[in-house]
């Protein structure tokens, strides 16, 4: 389970006390692999009960060693929430932009994106409450980042696997713009 190559051990009583330890570790870490996995399907499962669609995924090995899951779930047009696993337990949740190619957001794309990060922030304490309904309370939040312009970002969706059934747009600033403007409008004619 853990692919990990067998030792050969000499039959003795120093032996077999190591023999013990070693799969009493083996056995937490298999533990904690079960968790995480729990964590991740109860996790995909709020998602997708609020709505946000699955259209990514990727896995990442840094140079230090580091292993990391993503996953991209579809939030508004052009925008996206990137939940990224790390293999230490660690989970992020980051909103940005999806483009075919890595850029900075521009100025109106900011805007944008600060506004929908606010949506998500506001939608953010159902998500925990319906986590906490499966069992999973938060343990130590490192950092819960208030909305802001300074974390405006684009994802390049080149970097994911796409799910081939998930419509997905990259963002577009105009269309935001007409559909405010629209809802403006709306808002207006019912005063």
């Amino acid at each position: 389970m853990l692919e990990k190559v067998p030792t050969a051990f000499s039959y003795s009583a120093e032996a077999s006390a190591v023999l013990k330890q070693e799969i009493e570790a083996m056995e937490l870490i298999v533990i904690k692999q079960h968790e995480q996995q729990y964590i991740s399907e109860c996790v995909d499962q709020v998602m997708a009960d609020m709505g946000y669609d699955l259209i990514g995924t990727r896995d990442v090995k840094k140079r230090n060693g580091k292993q990391f899951h993503n996953e991209l779930y579809a939030f508004d047009e052009g925008t996206a929430v990137n939940v990224t696993y790390s293999s230490d337990g660690q989970i992020a949740m980051e909103l940005g932009g999806l483009s075919r190619e890595d850029r900075l957001p521009t100025t109106e794309e900011t805007q944008v994106l600060t506004e929908d990060m606010e949506a998500f922030c506001g939608e953010f304490a159902e998500f925990e409450k319906r986590l906490r309904a499966k069992g999973i309370v938060l343990g130590n939040r490192i950092a819960m980042s208030p909305p802001s312009a300074d974390y405006a970002a684009i994802i390049n969706v080149n970097d994911y696997t796409i799910s081939t059934d998930k419509q997905f747009s990259e963002i577009s600033v105009a269309h935001k713009k007409k559909t405010k403007a629209a809802e403006k409008k709306v808002l207006r004619r019912n005063d």
